[in-house]
């Protein structure tokens, strides 16, 4: 289709940009600026403040009446600000953005120019940018390993996934996408449900996996329109020790969603073994061993042989010899 021009259109539709913050005043003038300079003008910007003990809503009141300001009286999570933004939202369509990340002034624009009758959602890719996160690998092991090496060192990444607009599931699983990467019809966002307010981690890989589940019509703009911030901080929700439970749960709800939609076929099943195989490494990584155990054995009832990574040597090992086994050689042959 020819792109279209949305703020020339007759009908410009209105953007609702929903910020959720919680203690973000150290990065939350530079996501409400990145808002402020979208191409697309016809946008309404909703800063949700979760009960913040720093000077975030002050922030917030410094830009005057071109952005919304709604304080919650005590923090009760991100989704449940996320929500609250869309439940006062006067939009057609809605953008969600992080306190800490940035939209490009093109992001919506783009994805409208885009967005036609039968989409529910457009999202695009994204870039990081900020602190780099410190690696958890050992060193790359000596060349004389020979074959043995170059085998299992593979295993220190994992396939690229490649987006199918007929199974937008399996990309949702195996790469996920950032809040801020997608622009959503709002009534689409209604009728799923929206982000689960009992979850405080890993909520948005949950709720673009249901999206996919319910029959959500995707469209991708693979052009990095998001740039997501890396620090270190009380907000990255990655340090949490919670995450490890988080995990278990999110898997074992993502399973049962499947099996509800009639959709736990060969193909997204071997999708969710890949993951949680990828999963049980991590957890492996973080001294969490017993969970490592059981993400991975939830693995093997989905998938014979999972693909935690791109080496078929590691994941045979990891099915014969065990998971621990399995990363504790490669760690072995990595750091020799």
């Amino acid at each position: 289709m020819a792109p279209r021009a949305p703020n020339d259109m007759p009908d410009a539709p209105l953007v609702s940009v929903i910020i959720p913050c919680y203690n973000g005043s150290r990065f939350l003038a530079e996501a409400i600026e990145s808002v402020l300079a979208q191409a697309h003008e016809n946008l309404e910007l909703i800063v949700v403040d979760d009960g913040s003990t720093d000077d975030s809503l002050e922030i917030v009141r410094g830009f005057g009446d071109r952005v919304r300001s709604e304080p919650l009286p005590h923090n009760q999570g991100v989704n449940f600000a996320r929500n609250r933004g869309v439940e006062v939202a006067r939009g057609e369509f809605l953008q969600f953005l992080d306190s800490d990340d940035l939209l490009r002034p093109e992001k919506i624009a783009r994805s409208l120019e885009v967005f036609d009758d039968d989409d529910d959602v457009v999202f695009t890719g994204v870039e990081s940018f900020g602190e780099v996160e410190v690696s958890h690998d050992l060193p790359a092991p000596p060349s004389w390993y020979g074959v043995l090496r170059r085998w299992l060192g593979r295993a220190a990444g994992s396939e690229q996934v490649v987006w199918d607009p007929s199974f937008p599931a399996e990309f949702f699983v195996l790469q996920g996408a950032q809040t801020a990467q997608l622009l959503h019809r709002k009534a689409n966002y209604l009728r799923t449900g929206g982000f689960d307010r009992q979850l405080f981690e890993m909520d948005d890989w949950e709720f673009h996996f249901r999206l996919a589940l319910a029959g959500t019509r995707f469209r991708r703009i693979p052009d990095p329109l998001v740039a997501y911030r890396h620090h270190e901080g009380p907000g990255r929700l990655r340090l949490s020790p919670r995450r490890a439970d988080t995990a278990l749960h999110i898997f074992r709800m993502m399973v049962e969603q499947a099996r509800a939609a009639d959709a736990l076929d060969g193909r997204l099943r071997r999708a969710l073994a890949a993951r949680m195989a990828v999963w049980a490494r991590a957890l492996l990584r973080q001294d969490r061993p017993d969970h490592a155990r059981e993400v991975y054995a939830m693995a093997l009832d989905l998938d014979f042989l999972p693909r935690g990574s791109a080496s078929p040597l590691y994941d045979v090992l990891a099915r014969v010899a065990g998971i621990e086994r399995a990363e504790a050689l490669y760690l072995r042959l990595r750091g020799a």
